[in-house]
């Protein structure tokens, strides 16, 4: 089967969700939306294609996930023919052009009600593009609308040749100001930021330390102070810092990376961001 790429949520919790899902329509309960498809039983390698390839184009940023062995009219679990996945997939990949959607995870799960056999195709290269089963040469860019499939709008593949960036989440964990001595015995104010940030799927964000600017205000006097001492990721005290940050119980992580000039991020973690200002008398500052 194609090799499987770096999926985020750990396996247990996919195999939690898949259960979920499949207790949902047990009972009886709509699951099937623009991420999630149920199949009572393996269908043929061609029509897979053509749903997968809609599937993942219709999907904004999502990865699309498929259930096989699930009854959703009958309400029951029902048992999956011979078909081995391990040559169903290579079948259907072969209808494609250019490429079909990763396979990133594959496992079967035990039920009470039985087996079923859960399938994640990821989606951060699309458009998808699929064989005409007339042959000819003739390709198609499938499209999912609700539960059905039909060939994409202009407008729509406009969305998938240029779609809009996501913006990434970007949230204040912790931020403390204080002052204290330098080695000079000058004091100075410290403002200490723990941040965590979520890129979104396919994202690569970098913060430059050199274009970092950071800056104070007094709220008795209204005056602003800006410096550009800012240390994206930790201060030159690096032991120190993380003493501290263990201290706030902040854990690296290996999504972040932190090198002298930036920080990168692949998707979530945390870093730290530290500004040094001349001393201002006064307890009560802003900070941008």
């Amino acid at each position: 089967m194609t090799e499987p790429t770096k999926i985020r949520a750990p396996a247990h919790e996919l195999e939690a969700r898949v259960i979920r899902i499949v207790k949902r329509a047990l009972s009886g309960m709509p699951v099937e939306d623009s991420t999630v498809e149920l199949k009572s039983d393996w269908i043929d390698s061609v029509k897979a294609a053509r749903r997968i390839a809609a599937h993942c184009n219709a999907a904004v940023g999502e990865h699309v996930l498929w259930v096989f062995g699930v009854d959703e009219k009958g309400r029951a679990v029902v048992p999956l023919s011979d078909t081995d996945p391990a040559n169903w997939w290579p079948q259907v990949c072969s209808n494609f052009d250019q490429g079909a959607p990763p396979l990133l995870w594959h496992h079967a799960i035990e039920l009470s009600e039985g087996t079923v056999v859960a399938m994640m195709f990821g989606t951060s290269r699309k458009p998808y593009v699929v064989k005409s089963a007339h042959g000819g040469g003739t390709l198609e860019v499938p499209w999912r609308d609700a539960t059905g499939t039909r060939s994409a709008r202009r407008d729509e593949l406009l969305g998938l040749l240029f779609p809009s960036a996501k913006q990434p989440t970007i949230k204040v964990l912790h931020a403390r100001a204080y002052s204290a001595p330098t080695v000079a015995l000058r004091r100075v104010v410290y403002v200490d930021l723990a941040v965590y940030v979520s890129a979104q799927e396919g994202q690569r964000l970098v913060f430059p330390t050199h274009h970092a600017l950071a800056s104070i205000r007094d709220r008795n006097t209204g005056i602003w102070t800006m410096h550009r001492e800012v240390v994206v990721g930790g201060p030159p005290l690096r032991v120190l810092w993380r003493i501290y940050r263990k201290f706030l119980g902040v854990q690296e992580a290996q999504q972040v990376t932190t090198t002298e000039a930036e920080v990168i991020a692949s998707g979530a973690g945390h870093l730290t961001i530290q500004a040094w200002f001349p001393y201002v008398p006064t307890k009560r500052i802003d900070f941008q």
